[in-house]
């Protein structure tokens, strides 16, 4: 993969902690933009650990 996978939990668990419109948009063309880089043969395995990225998220917000 050309993205380490702690890259792709971050941007997971960053869209799914967007505050604004705004930030979830650049959020998810920032995810849109590692997924285009990747091989289509990665994009599942990326694809997994965003949303493992958005499950800590929520997790963590259930929490508080």
């Amino acid at each position: 993969m050309k993205h380490t996978e702690h890259a792709y939990i971050k941007a997971g668990y960053t869209y799914e902690r967007a505050t604004t419109p705004n930030k979830g948009q650049a959020a998810a063309e920032t995810i849109r933009a590692m997924l285009d880089a990747e091989h289509h043969t990665e994009r599942t395995e990326a694809r997994r650990l965003i949303e493992q990225g958005r499950a800590e998220a929520r997790l963590s917000s259930a929490r508080h």
